[in-house]
């Protein structure tokens, strides 16, 4: 009898192993984002979905925001992207106090004085970069929106602003449509930013977003072009959350997020 109940006991156990092979199955692994089916991304060696918002998630998952860094569909709530703008410095021992607060986007809005006219086609950005402290480069930005104006504005494309690295290796290259984007007298672009596999990535505090302009530093005589750098509370880019300035000025400018 003991014996019987040991095997049974043995029978349990091994269907039980082979019920948790099979869910792992389900999981289909990585190395790279590569391996991954189109709109994943390799995290934690697994393949799972790029997202933005909640609705783009399966039943039961939520976007958040992984460990390794990636905007991705996860089991839960945890660290849910939507609720990381809510958090704050309270002693609520309810809250998040250790979840730092992600920035996803980033406007830079020209505010040219008036002397911005027809013969000045406002601030012209070479590059817009997410940053470490020590200048480590941790993505690059990727045109979301824009509202350039005038019909000065004659360099607004957006070609070099892609989430890629400036294409020519000169700090400052010939002024074109595939190396400056011009944003005309109080035009803006909204920015996210993508690290060298195309994943979004996030700016916390202590990190810095820098702007790099064509202005005078790179042709002599000009008029000087400003602009402000701002951050936008919203992950998916919703109008009217773009309203935290945190920096601005002229040629290359490095802003700190509070």
């Amino acid at each position: 009898m003991e014996t019987t109940k040991r095997l049974f006991g043995l029978l349990i156990i091994a269907l039980a192993s082979v019920a948790l092979f099979v869910a792992c199955s389900d999981e289909e692994t990585c190395l790279a984002d590569g391996d991954c089916d189109e709109g994943q991304v390799c995290d934690a060696e697994v393949c799972r979905t790029s997202c933005t918002t909640n609705a783009e998630c399966e039943e039961g998952e939520t976007c958040q925001l992984s460990a390794d860094g990636n905007q991705v569909c996860l089991e839960g709530s945890v660290n849910n992207l939507n609720n990381l703008n809510n958090v704050n410095n309270s002693n609520n021992s309810n809250n998040l106090n250790n979840v730092e607060t992600t920035y996803f986007i980033a406007q830079v809005l020209d505010t040219t004085a008036t002397e911005c006219d027809g013969t000045d086609p406002g601030s012209d950005l070479i590059y817009v970069s997410l940053e470490e402290s020590d200048g480590t480069i941790l993505g690059f930005g990727n045109i979301v929106d824009d509202g350039t104006t005038g019909d000065n504005n004659e360099n607004n494309l957006g070609a070099n602003l892609d989430g890629n690295p400036p294409g020519s290796t000169e700090m400052c290259p010939d002024f074109s449509d595939s190396t400056v984007t011009a944003l005309g007298c109080g035009g803006f672009v909204t920015l996210e930013f993508l690290d060298d596999g195309g994943n979004r990535v996030g700016g916390i505090a202590g990190q810095q977003i820098r702007v790099y302009e064509f202005g005078t530093q790179c042709a002599t005589g000009t008029d000087t072009d400003e602009f402000d750098i701002i951050l936008c509370t919203d992950p998916s880019n919703t109008p009217g959350s773009c309203t935290m300035n945190i920096g601005g000025g002229s040629g290359e400018i490095a802003a700190t997020i509070p």
